[in-house]
């Protein structure tokens, strides 16, 4: 990600740590393909030295839970685009059967499931 250590500083309010300098034995990792120009440019961002950071994540939803809508169960048909800086303002959903447009505010992150139980879609693969 673009510019993730001062997101990390902004809006974590953590000092980010690059897993290069702290666990470079790691290299394989996260350069995945070390053969090609320019993937040692690649790094991962954390604020602690580990992997993951579970209880930073834990941390920040727990501060921010009233203001997190968690949606289960609910397709995404359409997004819907800001014509002049392309960013996504809106999205249609498919809840309880009915389709609802939901503006989005502070953007919005969408998920999918696992397919491991979905045998049409292990089909597929």
């Amino acid at each position: 990600m673009v510019k993730i250590t001062g997101y990390v500083s902004k809006y974590l309010k953590e000092k980010p740590l690059s897993v290069k300098e702290y666990a470079p034995e790691t290299r394989s990792a996260y350069e995945e393909y070390p053969e090609l120009e320019g993937s040692e440019s690649y790094d991962f961002t954390t604020v602690r030295k580990a992997w993951f950071d579970v209880p930073l994540r834990q941390k920040t939803l727990k501060e921010q839970v009233d203001q997190i809508d968690v949606l289960y169960s609910t397709p995404a048909k359409e997004l819907i685009r800001n014509a002049d800086n392309l960013k996504i303002t809106k999205v249609i959903i498919n809840r309880n059967k009915k389709a609802l447009q939901i503006q989005t505010k502070n953007g919005m992150v969408m998920a999918t499931g696992g397919f491991e139980k979905n045998s049409e879609c292990l089909k597929i693969i």
